[in-house]
């Protein structure tokens, strides 16, 4: 077991609840370890484990992983998409992004959800619809890879406790649709997850492979192994 795992595991039945980034007019830090989704779970464990290692605030980490460059400065600065928060946290020595070492593939796709669904974003008006279309422009034509289902049986098997597994969605405009934490148990590499689903921080009953089989959006795999 690794810390990030390991820290996950400390949330196991944590509640669900997501939008709570979103909350008031101007964008802030939000530190709550009392409810999660995917994604929050993901960067509070993160930064519990990284803040210990460099000896700084978990607030202060937390916002340096979240935000571009490490400095929140407005909505778009926060990074939405999980390919740029993937790009951005290697950037700065936080993780590796390893799916090409999985045998991944080479592949683009476009991105723009976003800026084609303003009605979900409260905040993403004025120029911050101007910079978020700037974002989604260099992710679309950024080449990226991503691990194919007919590759997940050797990969997974390459997969380590505590490595960030994002799951890859073929709906039009999003680059990802969930994250966890991986986790080895007796039956296989499974991971840890905030699942809207079940309402709750869980350990999935399955394999990773298990869960991609099951939800018919996934297209693929991104693997980030934490430095």
């Amino acid at each position: 077991m690794s810390a990030l795992d390991q820290t996950a595991m400390t949330f196991i039945d944590t509640p669900y609840q997501g939008g709570t980034l979103d909350t008031g007019a101007v964008e802030r830090l939000v530190f709550r370890t009392d409810v999660f989704d995917c994604m929050t779970l993901v960067e509070m464990c993160l930064a519990m484990v990284y803040a210990k290692k460099k000896r700084k605030s978990v607030a202060e980490t937390l916002e340096y992983i979240r935000y571009r460059g490490g400095k929140k400065d407005g909505f778009s600065s926060r990074l939405h998409y999980a390919l740029d928060w993937i790009h951005d946290n290697e950037q700065k020595g936080i993780l590796k992004n390893i799916t090409a070492d999985l045998k991944g593939i080479e592949t683009t796709k476009e991105i723009n959800f976003m800026t084609t669904h303003t009605m979900l974003y409260p905040r993403l008006v004025g120029a911050h619809i101007k910079k978020m279309a700037h974002t989604e422009k260099i992710l679309s034509a950024h080449p990226f890879f991503m691990i194919p289902p007919y590759r997940f049986d050797r990969a997974i098997k390459k997969i380590k406790d505590g490595d960030i597994v994002f799951f890859t969605t073929n709906a039009i405009g999003l680059d990802t649709a969930h994250v966890g934490i991986a986790h080895k148990t007796k039956t296989g590499m499974t991971f840890i997850h905030a699942s809207s689903l079940l309402g709750k921080v869980v350990m999935h009953e399955g394999t990773i492979a298990d869960y991609c089989q099951k939800m018919k959006n996934v297209s693929g795999l991104i693997v980030c192994r934490p430095a």
